[in-house]
């Protein structure tokens, strides 16, 4: 009995989630590309890097290919924002008034187009490769690439050939705030070194997390400034765990969500991974151990070419600039339940169970289930006909499970454990 009250109890402690993935604009192939302004798949991407979202729900993308960036409207409709002026641009972020800022990468520079405004201009940068601070166009940068922009409008740039993080602040002047020469140090600001830095993203407290490619790794960069590795052995791989003891394959664009919960990419491993504020990594879509491809599906079903951006938006959607396919993917929550009334119609007991569990419905006519595993393979389809049925689970491992409750009125998601 002892077992059974643990067993409950880290059931209901745990947050278990499984993700649909799909084509949210472009033409999902690799042979799919252009220039192309339209609706959803009819629209064509070449080699989107980056993705960002503004308060109004409004995509902004870096077009690397075709050396621009584009728009996208909260239903899908794609457009381009004219005068970037850009050379293979690999970053774009958005601030609260609505400007947007672009990585241009291999003129190394760093661009603004100001709110209203379809002509960019050079906020920072020299135009020529180097290291130097200063303001304005007396600084130098080579090959920036991640973008974010803190609540006070300041920008962090992941300078990547510098493998060195810059801020610019709003009156233009660009201070390096970590890193120096190529390596893998932790320390404070300048005595810390990164390898190809890609990504960076903000917490609610103002921490910096870098997405340090070449070391395979996840660096923080603390509000005092210290730098150290956040999660990552540094070998290269794909493997789950906490801090240390996962492994990361080239990651490279990362966002964070209001609970500071980070998504990143995990570009040569084709997957979407999720650490929590503990540090434990999953994976939650793309399918390991493929080449990759443009397969959409729930989870580790979904497939993905070669990601390198990703964006989390206010309702907690992902949104992943998925390179190698020339397409924006779209990831949702399956276990979001809009209804809070219809999820409390519908009762699961016993829950643990050994063999059976019985879906206890009120006020509903058909419906259909479907049971999934941590990482969103389907196990079981049943059709239920009766508002009280018994379903077999005698055949799973124990563990957690998803139940997905399909009914006339609704969707309904609910945790399952097998003993």
């Amino acid at each position: 009995m002892k077992n059974i009250k643990l067993l409950v109890l880290f059931f209901y402690s745990i947050s278990i989630s499984a993700q649909t993935v799909t084509t949210f604009a472009g033409g999902c192939s690799e042979v799919y590309h252009g220039l192309v302004n339209a609706t959803g798949t009819a629209a064509r991407f070449y080699y989107p890097r980056a993705i960002t979202v503004d308060t109004h729900g409004t995509f902004y993308v870096a077009d690397s290919g075709n050396n621009c960036i584009r728009k996208i409207s909260p239903t899908g409709v794609v457009t381009t924002l004219a005068g970037s002026g850009s050379n293979t641009p690999y970053g774009v972020a958005v601030d609260t008034t609505g400007n947007v800022y672009i990585s241009d990468t291999f003129n190394h520079r760093i661009l603004k187009i100001n709110l209203g405004s379809n002509v960019a201009h050079t906020l920072a940068g020299s135009g020529t490769t180097g290291n130097a601070d200063g303001i304005g166009m007396a600084a130098e940068f080579n090959t920036p690439k991640g973008l974010a922009v803190d609540v006070n409008g300041n920008l962090y740039v992941a300078d990547s050939y510098n493998h060195r993080i810059r801020k610019i602040d709003i009156n233009g002047v660009v201070t390096t705030i970590a890193g120096s020469s190529q390596g893998n140090s932790n320390g404070f600001g300048i005595l810390a070194q990164f390898d190809m830095p890609c990504g960076v993203a903000l917490d609610s407290a103002g921490n910096i997390f870098v997405a340090d490619r070449n070391n395979n790794q996840i660096k923080k960069i603390g509000t005092d400034g210290m730098v150290s590795t956040y999660i990552g052995n540094g070998i290269q791989g794909n493997t789950d765990g906490i801090g240390p003891n996962a492994s990361l394959d080239n990651p490279s664009g990362l966002t964070i969500d209001n609970d500071n919960i980070i998504y990143f990419v995990s570009q040569n491993g084709n997957l979407i991974r999720r650490v929590t504020p503990n540090g434990e990594v999953t994976t939650i879509a793309g399918y390991n151990g493929t080449w990759g491809g443009c397969g959409n599906g729930i989870g580790t079903n979904a497939q993905f070419l070669h990601p390198e951006g990703l964006i989390i938006n206010s309702i907690g959607n992902i949104y992943v600039a998925d390179t190698g396919s020339h397409t924006i993917r779209k990831i949702t929550n399956l276990l979001s339940t809009t209804d809070n009334k219809l999820g409390d119609n519908i009762t699961l007991s016993p829950n643990p169970a050994s063999d059976k569990i019985t879906i206890n419905m009120d006020n509903f006519t058909t419906a259909t289930t479907t049971i999934l595993d941590m990482n969103g393979r389907v196990l079981q389809n049943n059709l239920i006909s009766d508002k009280n049925i018994s379903i077999d689970i005698s055949n799973l491992s124990k563990g957690f499970y998803l139940i997905q409750i399909n009914t006339n009125k609704g969707t309904v998601s609910k945790k399952i454990v097998k003993e």
